[in-house]
């Protein structure tokens, strides 16, 4: 009877334990992916100012009679310009300010939220674990074991996760590698499909200027992909082997 106990106990404790398992996983991964999108933001950012400085190159005229236009109009509707500008900078203040605090609260409750849930799960397997190994200490309770389905289940999707999660760095830097090959691939595969030449024929067709642009914007995404990536799979790779 005892036994039987042991076992319906073990069964009902695993299955508690899956669900908050499953949250501790996706919060730890929701929270070190969004610690990453200043990165993205950054790149953006990046991308944009080398659009601006080649444009800036390839027509500076045209770029300094815009500014002379833009200029012009300031002057003739100055009040308006400057009134329209103070609004505008009071709401970006207002959206910065809260976006700042709601991705403050968010990762303040994720934080909360993934401790309770880690802590229940690590209590709910020590546990199951002790169960486990006290039947296992006669015969009858070794083959009561085999009976603890859900606890089997457990146990091989958290050695499975351990087994991902404290090899995050390599998969990262696999990853990360497969992503440059696949976007140096992609362009040369769309420039000779398009053209039927290689990338280097196909940059010599362009100024020199235009060209270094358009390499260091691919270099901009492939490094900060291959940053994220590598970072992602470094703070991954540390939660994993605290599992």
């Amino acid at each position: 009877m005892k036994k039987a106990l042991s076992v319906l106990k073990v069964n009902a404790l695993s299955l508690l334990a899956f669900p908050l398992l499953a949250i501790s996983m996706v919060i730890q991964l929701v929270q070190k992916a969004l610690g990453k999108l200043l990165v993205f933001l950054g790149a953006g950012v990046a991308l944009l100012l080398m659009a601006g400085l080649n444009a800036f190159i390839n027509n500076p005229w045209g770029i300094i009679e815009g500014w002379a236009a833009v200029v012009v109009l300031a002057v003739l509707f100055g009040i308006i310009t400057v009134m329209v500008a103070l609004v505008i900078h009071f709401l970006g203040a207002m959206i910065v300010a809260a976006v700042a605090a709601i991705a403050i609260f968010l990762n303040g409750l994720l934080s909360v939220v993934f401790e309770l849930s880690n802590r229940a799960y690590s209590s709910l397997y020590d546990t199951c674990q002790f169960e486990i190994d006290d039947l296992q200490c006669s015969a009858e309770g070794k083959i009561a074991v085999v009976a603890c389905v859900f606890w089997h289940f457990l146990n091989l999707f958290h050695k499975l996760v351990m087994l991902v999660f404290s090899h995050a760095f390599p998969i990262s830097i696999a990853a990360a590698v497969g992503f440059a090959g696949y976007l140096i691939f992609t362009i040369h595969h769309s420039i000779s499909t398009s053209f039927g030449i290689g990338i280097w024929s196909y940059l010599r067709l362009f100024p020199v200027v235009n060209a270094v642009f358009a390499v260091l914007e691919v270099l901009v995404i492939l490094s900060t992909v291959v940053t994220v990536l590598l970072a992602l799979g470094a703070e991954w790779n540390k939660w994993g082997d605290e599992l």
